[in-house]
């Protein structure tokens, strides 16, 4: 077999998805609420929308917040009162 094609067998293509995160959360279906900073650099907002939309499409409950202006970590006032006030209004809804 050619090298650059041993990738993309069904065997490998299996044991890749079945190994990756967002199978896995096919698995528990409790709510999750997501905080998320457009500068972050460490962990990118993409990510944060990627497991959403994964999780919503899976119709486990999720939350996405997103701070336009701060990094990582959230330091400003502002996102960390939303970020505390709308944590509790999640844990209200669901406990």
């Amino acid at each position: 077999m050619d090298p650059s094609q041993r990738w993309y067998s069904p065997e490998v293509a299996a044991a890749m998805h079945a190994c990756s995160p967002l199978y896995a959360l096919r698995k528990g279906g409790a709510p999750r609420w997501w905080a998320s900073a457009s500068k972050d650099l460490r962990v990118p907002p993409f990510n944060g929308y990627l497991l959403h939309n994964t999780l919503r499409g899976q119709g486990v409950p999720s939350r996405l917040l997103v701070y336009p202006d701060d990094s990582h970590p959230m330091a400003s006032f502002a996102a960390d009162v939303d970020f505390c006030v709308n944590g509790l209004a999640w844990i209200r809804h669901f406990v």
